[in-house]
């Protein structure tokens, strides 16, 4: 199939009919990609405050590698916070193994 030339950069009145429905579309489904489709996963980062990880808390530690039923299990044995009070890093403890992750690469468990 061989693609229509852009008429976007065209006049109204200097479109026919057919032009004008092809035009009408293509501002459609701009309009429907750039308002519509970018609310549909809203970026929740810095809107809410979350909870510090605690010690002894249990967290599925992710792994970019793997599918998410495969991540492991781990329990918080230590929280590293910054200068804010914010934790940032946590020592995970799976076994007799003890290792550091951020806390963007752990998922808490509900309680």
């Amino acid at each position: 199939m061989i693609p229509e030339p852009d008429v976007m950069h065209l006049k109204m009145n200097q479109l026919d009919r057919w032009q004008k429905m092809r035009r009408y579309s293509t501002e459609f489904w701009n309009r429907w990609r750039d308002e519509y489709i970018a609310t549909l996963q809203p970026r929740g980062k810095w809107r809410a405050s979350e909870e510090n990880i605690k010690l002894g808390q249990l967290v599925l530690v992710k792994n970019d590698n793997a599918p998410s039923s495969a991540w492991e299990l781990a329990r918080v044995v230590a929280v590293h916070p910054d200068r804010a009070g914010l934790v940032r890093n946590v020592t995970l403890r799976r076994g007799k193994h003890e290792y550091q992750r951020s806390v963007q690469k752990i998922c808490p468990l509900p309680n």
